[in-house]
């Protein structure tokens, strides 16, 4: 069984419909060649008994006087009309006193009648059957169905193969987008089972990051805190007097493309809040889950532009900057939405360009106190770099959430290249 759990579907799903239409088939010809046979039995043995009842009444005259010729030709024109493959006339002691036909084969079935004369038992009269000819077409009845069983297995083994197919090709096509292109021939030749290797193919995406959090109610209070997460784009700063309008256009294009793919990974929106600079924000409140959410998105922009920095010729430098922010539960009621979270730009801004290196991603001190994020954030190498307030520096992650971000780059950088064009 376990072997046939190893081969594709497209071969055993069709063997499993074929075997079990065989079987099935199988089960029920054995049935009908059961019961067939019983009712062959019960319908040779009443036309025996019938005819041997029939000869005896026929004979008792004629024994009456002795007259054994007489005798023989009832024999032998019943032996002509009936089914029958011999006839025997036995005395009351079991002694022979005429025959016809063969009495001598061992297959052959004798079934009786008494003779009677005058009210007394003379003898009997026993009537063979050859059972060949019953055998033979009971045979021929057997291999007839059974022959149409092997046709109907066959034709079980072509509609589930035509069916197959195509979910084949489904299970293979969502594959294919779940799958980088260095990992597709390594998995195809472990895993023959194209659910074994969707399987597997799901197991090494990061679904753990990948989960939609679960909203949390509004507090009673007018305001809420929230993640912010700000994108200073660095590089854009430095090409905005030097790049034709087309060409200035399509690198603004690719970074929006970074942020907004790593953003809906983690339900992030966008809104741009300063030159050169892009605000995130997520939906959950004051929430470590919303916290981390927001560090992955940060780790994520960075992983992406640092993978599609090696083809493009332009730079792809991006400075980040996460803090907790206040804002209104009703927010959308109002004329100004973001006057509250000036000052809070301002600050994350500040810090953004007091960066040294390129990319960057950092953290009010804090959020690095935070027992819930202690068992994500790299402590070791988180270090002071900004001189604005009390930010961190943070370096990465830990190992395991830092190879799932990183696959998670090559997914959208593979999904980003085919449309980009080197600059």
């Amino acid at each position: 069984m376990k072997r046939i759990e190893r081969l594709s579907l497209s071969r055993s799903v069709p063997l499993l419909a074929a075997s079990g239409a065989l079987v099935l088939g199988l089960s029920i010809v054995g049935f009908a060649a059961t019961s067939s046979g019983y009712l062959q039995q019960a319908r040779d043995s009443s036309y025996a008994e019938s005819l041997a009842t029939q000869i005896a009444v026929s004979i008792s005259e004629p024994l009456q006087r002795s007259d054994l010729l007489s005798v023989r030709a009832f024999l032998d024109r019943y032996l002509r009309q009936a089914l029958a493959a011999g006839i025997s006339i036995l005395d009351i002691e079991g002694n022979p006193i005429a025959a016809a036909g063969d009495t001598s084969e061992m297959q052959l079935e004798g079934f009786s009648a008494p003779i009677s004369i005058g009210g007394d038992i003379a003898g009997r009269v026993i009537v063979y059957l050859d059972g060949q000819q019953q055998r033979e077409s009971q045979w021929r009845f057997i291999f007839s169905l059974s022959a149409l069983v092997g046709a109907l297995s066959l034709l079980a083994y072509l509609g589930a193969k035509a069916i197959v197919r195509r979910q084949v090709e489904a299970l293979e096509q969502m594959r294919s987008y779940l799958t980088l292109d260095n990992a597709n021939d390594f998995e195809q030749s472990i895993h023959e089972n194209e659910l074994t290797a969707l399987e597997a193919t799901i197991g090494s995406l990061p679904l753990e990051l990948l989960k939609a959090q679960a909203p949390v109610p509004s507090a009673a209070s007018d305001f809420n805190e929230r993640p912010l997460l700000l994108v200073h784009l660095a590089s854009l700063a430095r090409y905005v007097n030097t790049l034709s309008e087309t060409n200035l256009h399509r690198y603004s294009r690719r970074m929006q493309q970074i942020i907004h793919a790593a953003a809906r990974c983690y339900g992030g929106t966008l809104s741009v809040v300063r030159p050169y600079a892009i605000m995130v924000t997520f939906d959950d409140h004051a929430t470590e889950s919303a916290v981390l959410n927001a560090i992955n998105c940060g780790r994520l922009i960075a992983l992406t532009a640092k993978g599609l920095q090696a083809h493009t010729s332009l730079s792809l430098d991006v400075v980040m900057a996460i803090n907790l922010c206040e804002t209104p539960v009703d927010e959308q009621d109002d004329v100004y939405p973001a006057l509250h979270l000036q000052d809070s730009i301002d600050e994350l801004r500040e810090c953004c360009l007091s960066a040294t290196s390129l990319p960057a991603l950092f953290i009010p001190g804090r959020l690095a106190d935070n027992e819930a994020l202690r068992a994500d954030i790299d402590l070791d190498q988180m270090i002071q770099e900004s001189t604005s307030g009390d930010f961190l520096r943070l370096q990465s992650l830990r190992p395991d959430r830092e190879t799932l971000l990183a696959h998670q780059s090559e997914l959208i950088i593979k999904r980003m290249r085919p449309a980009e064009k080197k600059e």
